[in-house]
């Protein structure tokens, strides 16, 4: 992996330590993380830069720092929006309830950057890699019979995939799977799995914080959602 990275993990190493200096500039920092790469002969956008930041994103290190090191790195274009806003949908979403600000800022990135896919994504630097590297974290080939990925059918079943999760995931919270659930448990199915449980050793002003996390994630996942399905772009 190291050799194929061509040292990606030890670039991002040191700006994940420059990141919470005191006074980081997360342009700076993106700045320079792009003059690395193309020191090294690696590609921008580089995917195994975008990979290795979600992965420590998600959860490692889960720091407001990194989280605008990411976004900057996405405006400059050293990262693909895409690829990264398809790995934090298959990292945070599973994890959404356990990590309501991870959520929260990855709706805001998609509320930025989402709508603007169709006309920003470039053929010429979505690579391969970068195409099966989306397609590996959403599964859309497989989900949607596609041979082939290429750019433009890879954005239209990337928004299309996001919006069935979305709407997946305010069913959720609005309780509207309670008849599914009602199923699931006559057939002996644990529906717990992977729900959030509670811990009742958390004290009472931390409960009403995270249920306040909650409730604001799900009125701007709603807001997030219509925008997606109503703009022309989508």
């Amino acid at each position: 992996m190291e050799a194929e990275s061509g040292g990606v993990d030890r670039i991002l190493a040191e700006a994940i330590k420059a990141s919470v200096a005191p006074g980081a500039s997360p342009s700076k920092l993106s700045a320079e993380l792009a003059c690395l790469l193309q020191e090294k002969g690696l590609p921008v956008p580089n995917p195994f830069l975008a990979q290795m930041l979600v992965s420590n994103l998600c959860f490692s290190d889960n720091t407001a720092c990194l989280w605008k090191l990411l976004e900057q790195l996405m405006v400059s274009r050293v990262v693909s929006s895409l690829q990264v806003l398809a790995l934090l949908t298959q990292r945070v979403i599973p994890n959404r309830k356990e990590q309501p600000v991870a959520y929260r800022l990855y709706l805001e990135l998609l509320r930025r950057y989402a709508l603007d896919l169709p006309s920003s994504a470039d053929p010429a630097t979505c690579t391969d890699r970068i195409l099966k590297s989306i397609d590996d974290a959403l599964q859309l080939s497989q989900s949607h019979a596609v041979k082939q990925l290429e750019i433009g059918n890879t954005v239209v079943l990337f928004m299309f995939s996001v919006i069935k999760i979305l709407l997946g995931c305010l069913i959720e919270d609005f309780g509207l799977d309670a008849y599914r659930n009602e199923q699931l448990i006559a057939s002996g199915t644990d529906v717990r799995q992977g729900m959030e449980t509670d811990d009742r050793g958390s004290n009472e002003k931390r409960s009403v914080r995270v249920k306040h996390r909650h409730t604001t994630n799900t009125i701007v996942s709603v807001e997030v959602l219509e925008e997606m399905t109503s703009n022309k772009k989508a």
